[in-house]
């Protein structure tokens, strides 16, 4: 019914009780060691024969049915694992002997829905205070925001809503809005994104590796460093020939930056190297 009702404020009240119910539940499973031996030294959910033999170690606790849910569902979230994993009769068997509980359930998909919604909401609430740390370090300065896109193409109309969709969710999700700021939007639909899948591989990236570093280091060095100079491209009449010649001339405001060309070229030389096949493979050793 809340799953139904989601967009009811209603729903959407009864969902963010379950989420801080859920969120309490992983705070107290993922507690420290020794705080969560001491208090748990003393109970034990399941009655086992005590173990008489001299110098022989005891349990002295065990984990409950709902920590198992969270730990269970960590272990598939950052291992990228299927649901599908827990419900195998070979997997219930591993935690009824761990465990030694032979009437324990297994985590359901309704209960692992539930865990997956409110660790992404613990993971938005750490990425929101460390956005406001950083924001407060910086003295509230205007960061410079670079909006990945690689779902439209540059030829499309589809690209023109990504800022705007961009900027929203952010700031539903952490609660910062980047919209009076700098904002640079990259569409990676190169040839070389075709290759993109590999990231997602335990291979090293290497394909669009230069994505990134461009972006870095074009749009964000200062004046000071060496920015990379603006250009354009003009048509000059020719003195010897009369005839119109295609120049590239430095735009920008204070004339060109040959420190910050000089810097870039070394970077990217240095970018290069690594990214050939034998310097990844030397890299990999």
């Amino acid at each position: 019914m809340v799953a139904i009702h989601g967009t009811h404020p209603v729903g959407r009240a009864e969902k963010a009780r379950r989420t801080k119910r859920v969120q309490r539940q992983i705070d107290s499973a993922l507690c420290d060691v020794p705080a969560y031996v001491t208090q748990r030294i003393t109970s034990s959910p399941y009655k086992e024969p005590a173990m008489t033999k001299r110098g022989a170690l005891q349990k002295l606790w065990c984990a409950t049915q709902k920590e198992l849910d969270v730990h269970i569902a960590r272990w598939l979230i950052n291992d990228g694992r299927p649901y599908n994993t827990v419900v195998t009769e070979d997997f219930r068997n591993l935690i009824h002997r761990a465990t030694g509980n032979l009437d324990g359930t297994i985590l359901s998909a309704k209960t692992y829905n539930i865990i997956l919604e409110a660790l992404f909401a613990r993971f938005c609430g750490f990425v929101e205070q460390l956005l406001k740390d950083e924001f407060a370090a910086a003295f509230y300065l205007p960061f410079l925001n670079l909006l990945h896109d690689s779902c439209t193409t540059g030829s499309g109309k589809k690209g023109i809503g990504v800022k705007p969709l961009t900027t929203s969710r952010i700031e539903t999700l952490y609660g910062l809005d980047i919209e009076p700021m700098v904002q640079f939007t990259m569409s990676d639909t190169t040839p070389s994104a075709r290759k993109i899948s590999k990231l997602f591989e335990d291979s090293i990236p290497t394909d669009c590796s230069m994505h990134v570093l461009n972006l870095c280091l074009l749009y964000g060095l200062g004046p000071k460093l060496g920015m990379r100079e603006n250009t354009e491209t003009v048509y000059a009449l020719d003195a010897e020939t009369q005839t119109p010649k295609k120049e590239r001339r430095v735009c920008t405001v204070g004339g060109p930056f040959p420190r910050g060309a000089a810097l870039i070229k070394k970077i990217r030389a240095l970018n290069n190297y690594f990214n050939r096949q034998h310097s990844s493979r030397r890299s990999e050793r």
